[in-house]
């Protein structure tokens, strides 16, 4: 399989944190390498003892026909365990994260 001709590359996010396709897979590659892993973490927080608000940078599109949904806001412990909010932009994630933070802390 010629993953080049199958599908474009995944997204990345360039030196203003702004999302942007790969120039190619192995661009891509590199990127994650340099970024540690697949989630670029934008910001986490514990909000109470093993409570955590997390938001990403996922580099695919999530949420199937909503193809900029490339931010995740996710709960992690607590009552909320689970929770998520997808978002297309950097500044829409981080409203998002703030708004999580405050359900959780309720």
């Amino acid at each position: 399989m010629d993953l080049e001709a199958e599908s474009p590359p995944p997204w990345i996010l360039n030196a203003a944190g702004v999302p942007e396709q790969a120039k190619s897979w192995g661009a891509w590659f590199n990127w994650l390498i340099d970024n540690k892993g697949p989630t670029t973490p934008i910001v986490v927080e514990e909000v109470s003892p093993n409570v955590y608000v997390s938001t990403v940078f996922v580099g695919m599109c999530l949420c199937g026909a909503h193809s900029d949904h490339m931010f995740e806001t996710r709960v992690l412990g607590g009552r909320f365990n689970g929770r998520t909010s997808n978002y297309g932009t950097r500044g829409e994630a981080l409203a998002g994260h703030a708004a999580m933070v405050s359900m959780v802390m309720g």
